[in-house]
């Protein structure tokens, strides 16, 4: 959770991933025990740097802000996204964000988010944006920052998601 301290987020790593990177550490097979000359490195010394490596390579910095783009390319973003989709046809001035999710119906498309529809070509105001952001759980509070939202990159592994606030209070306990 120190990743999240210092403004760092994970790129495209699974929770298998991780598992398996704990279980080297707590298992100290992240360096091979038969190494060539370490130049003077103790074992447990290699290992730090080894961990540092990866977690430089699978790391970058968490981007924060909105960008300035069209309602079109808003719903292409949107329904990037697994179990959400964008209606397709607008009622009045406004178009309905629907979510796949569990009702006492079973599984069913449901409306999350009523989005103004002034036309595809319009830009949305940044303010809108947020507050889309934030109904639909794509926001930085939810561990989907600004690449993971505009990028279409893979957002934060599920599990870290899901417990980001507890990791973090136990990371300054």
């Amino acid at each position: 959770m120190h990743l999240d301290a210092n403004g760092l987020v994970f790129r495209k790593v699974s929770k298998d991933r991780l598992f398996k990177l704990m279980v080297d550490i707590a298992s100290h097979r992240l360096v091979p025990k038969e190494r060539p000359t370490t130049g003077g490195k103790s074992f447990h010394d290699l290992e730090v740097q080894k961990l540092s490596e990866w977690l430089s390579e699978k790391s970058t910095r968490i981007v924060r802000g909105e960008k300035s783009i069209t309602y079109n390319q808003l719903y292409k973003i949107i329904n990037g996204f697994e179990n959400l989709q964008v209606g397709t046809h607008p009622k009045g001035n406004k178009i309905e964000i629907l979510q796949y999710k569990r009702t006492i119906l079973g599984m069913r498309w449901t409306c999350v988010y009523k989005c103004p529809y002034p036309g595809g070509g319009k830009t949305v105001a940044i303010d809108e944006i947020k507050q889309i952001r934030r109904a639909l759980k794509l926001d930085e509070e939810n561990g989907v920052d600004t690449i993971s939202f505009y990028g279409h990159q893979a957002v934060i592994d599920s599990f870290i998601r899901e417990h980001r606030k507890v990791l973090r209070r136990l990371a300054h306990a």
